[in-house]
């Protein structure tokens, strides 16, 4: 599916790279797993459940969400 979406390339010797297209979501997805963890651990979380719960949460939540997550957390880290 990632090939078909257009956002890996595979080698004929079975590498995978990813494209622009996949580092552009790549960093994405990156970028919610590091402010999701943030968040748990503000609440208290302990750092390896944070990052475990991040990851479950980190696809599925919605934009809207998401970006008011992050101004809260980036507020936050400015205190």
């Amino acid at each position: 599916k990632l090939r078909e979406n257009g956002y890996i390339t595979m080698e004929s010797d079975g590498r995978i790279f990813l494209n622009d297209s996949g580092k552009k979501i790549a960093d994405q997805v990156y970028n919610r797993h590091r402010t999701l963890t943030r968040l748990f651990t503000l609440l208290g979380v302990s750092p390896d459940i944070a990052a475990e719960d991040a990851c479950r949460a980190e696809h599925d939540l919605n934009e809207e969400t998401f970006a008011k997550i992050q101004k809260f957390v980036e507020q936050m880290d400015q205190n």
